[in-house]
């Protein structure tokens, strides 16, 4: 049988008891990229998700500027996600009720859906994406790392996460506690965004703005800014890592995400798995573009809480047992099956 058109070299086409293969419309893969143009234009080209939400859910989003906004007139381009809204909070006058309204945006968020917006909203997800299904199309496959190294360096973006919010509240505490002490410790970090908001000196959204507002000219290449200098390198490993692993930044690098990961155990949204059905074809485990193998290896709990897992429903879509269901809370929402019709979540099982 063919291989399913838009699936990985390594995917097999699966036909179970003969059926014919789902019709394209109802594959998650089309809804999510459906989804992720819908919350791309929301959190990115509107005043209510630029101003009011973008700032408060875990994912990054495209700096934009957009002068003719008032807010944005007079605060400058906005870093929009809940880590850059938690450091400058820190780094600043300690406002208690920003803090308390972001953190609490962002909880509702995150047990609600986990880290579900990493694979449904975040542009950056849907460039590595692209960048995957170009190097599909190439007929290239991924270079990956063994399971071992894998696993120690998901552990980066842990370490990156903890860095930048402690150098934020250290900051913070030294303005508060002392401005004089606390403009010693700003001097030590390169002016501008580095001493309000660190990790954003190096995030792909501000440069990926300032990337291309060099080519189209609006800027000055100015290589010598070590904070520019520093865009230039990350986005050469964002683009690289992604050619050769799918998500290489979601599954390495990026503290975004690291902030949400933990709430994949609680959230109502999750991941369900029959474990009588699964015959450890593996087909969920290749497919998988942050590498899981709780999903391939668990065989004792039927909810699956990995962190790292994105909701992308790669896995579920693929199973040729239908072991794998999305729920939320106790209603299921997609399940894998190959006739279009076995993948409505309100249709009683076979």
């Amino acid at each position: 049988m063919k291989k399913e058109k838009g699936a990985e070299t390594n995917a097999p086409a699966v036909d179970q008891k003969g059926r014919k293969p789902p019709r394209k419309w109802m594959m998650i893969e089309p809804i999510r990229l459906l989804g992720q143009a819908v919350f791309i234009f929301f959190l990115n080209f509107t005043v209510i998700g630029s101003i009011y939400f973008a700032p408060f859910t875990p994912v990054l989003r495209l700096d934009i500027p957009m002068d003719e906004v008032p807010f944005f007139y007079e605060h400058g381009q906005i870093r929009a996600c809940p880590l850059a809204t938690f450091q400058r909070g820190f780094t600043g006058t300690w406002e208690f009720m920003l803090l308390v309204f972001a953190l609490s945006l962002f909880l509702i968020v995150v047990l609600l859906v986990g880290r579900a917006l990493c694979g449904w909203a975040c542009p950056f997800g849907l460039v590595q994406d692209l960048i995957t299904r170009l190097r599909v199309a190439l007929g290239l496959g991924a270079k990956e790392f063994s399971q071992n190294v894998h696993e120690r360096l998901t552990l980066i973006r842990y370490a990156l996460l903890g860095l930048f919010l402690l150098g934020s509240i250290s900051i913070g505490i030294s303005v508060v506690g002392n401005s004089a002490a606390g403009e010693v410790i700003r001097s030590y970090l390169p002016q501008g965004i580095c001493q309000i908001a660190p990790y954003c000196g190096i995030c792909p959204a501000p440069a990926m703005f300032y990337i291309i507002s060099v080519f189209s000219g609006k800027v000055p290449l100015n290589i010598d800014d070590p904070v520019n200098l520093a865009m230039w390198v990350f986005m050469g490993i964002f683009f690289v890592g992604s050619y050769f692993q799918p998500r290489f930044f979601c599954r390495y690098i990026c503290p975004t995400g690291a902030l949400s990961s933990p709430f994949n155990r609680v959230s109502l949204l999750h991941l369900y798995k029959d474990i009588d059905k699964c015959t450890k074809c593996h087909v969920c485990y290749t497919n998988c573009p942050m590498r899981i193998r709780e999903v391939l290896d668990e065989d004792e709990n039927e909810r699956l809480k990995d962190g790292d897992c994105i909701f992308c429903g790669e896995c579920v879509q693929r199973c040729p047992d239908r072991a794998l269901t999305f729920k939320f809370g106790p209603w299921t929402i997609y399940r894998g099956g190959t006739a279009w019709y076995d993948r409505l979540g309100f249709r009683k099982k076979k």
